[in-house]
């Protein structure tokens, strides 16, 4: 479990209680895009008990699995209910190996939350992140959130960082967003939270 994912949540959690959005996460559905492999997700569900989480990633994971879940609740690291294997396949769904742009063309379930974190940045999305961006909102439900994070700063090779017209374009594609800089470790990153403006 890392502590940037635990942040992330933890910041997530934060804005979707805000009164001003009228979102809660408990029975919430989420779609993470770019998931990255750790069972903090776990931490979240025992704490607001989501609906369902989908997380889409090239890599794979071993670490959001019944077994893992199981483990963690026998040993004390995790409080929540305990869940049969199909309760837990019925709440989590990893897409591991797979291409976050082609699930979300594909995509026939509408979700809550989106969550496009550390993934827009990427060497070979750069020059398509509108493209991700607006297949990503027509997954939402009507009345929906998206969090979406990105560099502002050289960060690494594989990285490309968005300019400050590209940040302007990018928060102008939602409606009374919340927005923030995240700064540490030589990074500077954008976030947005709020409902899909097209």
């Amino acid at each position: 479990m890392g502590p940037d994912l635990r942040g992330l949540w933890l910041e997530i959690k934060s804005l979707t209680s805000s009164r001003t959005t009228g979102l809660s996460l408990g029975q919430a559905s989420i779609l993470d895009l770019g998931c990255g492999c750790s069972d903090e997700i776990f931490r979240l569900y025992e704490d607001v008990r989501f609906a369902r989480y989908v997380g889409v990633d090239l890599d794979t994971c071993q670490s959001v699995t019944h077994n893992n879940y199981s483990f963690l609740r026998a040993e004390g690291f995790l409080r929540g209910p305990e869940l049969t294997e199909q309760e837990f396949n019925a709440v989590f769904l990893l897409r591991n190996g797979t291409d976050a742009c082609a699930f979300v063309q594909d995509c026939q379930e509408r979700f809550d939350v989106i969550v496009l974190s550390n993934l827009l940045h990427l060497r070979e999305l750069k020059d398509h992140w509108r493209d991700l961006l607006k297949s990503s909102m027509a997954c939402l439900k009507p009345d929906g959130h998206l969090y979406v994070k990105v560099f502002t700063r050289p960060y690494s090779d594989g990285d490309m960082h968005f300019l400050d017209s590209e940040v302007q374009e990018l928060v102008s594609m939602f409606v009374n967003p919340s927005s923030g800089i995240e700064e540490g470790y030589g990074i500077k990153k954008l976030w947005v939270f709020g409902r899909a403006a097209i």
